[in-house]
């Protein structure tokens, strides 16, 4: 994978994984070396124009749609006839089809914590 370092030769700033770093005034190398320089763990893509990296989309939806289907399974009891556990089985039914639904949230894949259902209590 390549990774792209903003270098300011006029302000003499490297930009890395959104700090910056002061290249030394006597240094008048056309070329710059920079080792063990990694991005965040998630990220994917590296975005010239505002100098991040970020998560692409797909990997963003993959691993929300991970999160929906372990939430989903962990309310399956709820669904049982002789099960306990709060609220209604209405209640219940209704996070289990917002959670299935949750591909078409305005916000998708970026959700944020507010977006998700609430399970009921």
């Amino acid at each position: 994978m390549i990774y792209y370092i903003v270098v300011d030769r006029n302000t003499e700033e490297i930009l890395v994984r959104g700090h910056t770093t002061q290249l030394s005034s006597e240094s008048n190398e056309e070329q710059l070396v920079l080792t063990n320089i990694f991005p965040p763990e998630e990220a994917t893509h590296y975005s010239i124009d505002n100098a991040s990296f970020y998560e692409a989309g797909e990997k963003v939806a993959y691993r929300n749609r991970i999160t929906r289907n372990r939430l989903i399974q962990e309310s399956d009891y709820t669904q049982l006839s002789d099960a306990i556990f709060p609220g209604t089985l209405a209640d219940w039914q209704v996070y289990r089809q917002a959670l299935r639904d949750i591909t078409t949230h305005s916000n998708w894949p970026v959700l944020q914590e507010g977006d998700w259902p609430t399970k009921p209590s």
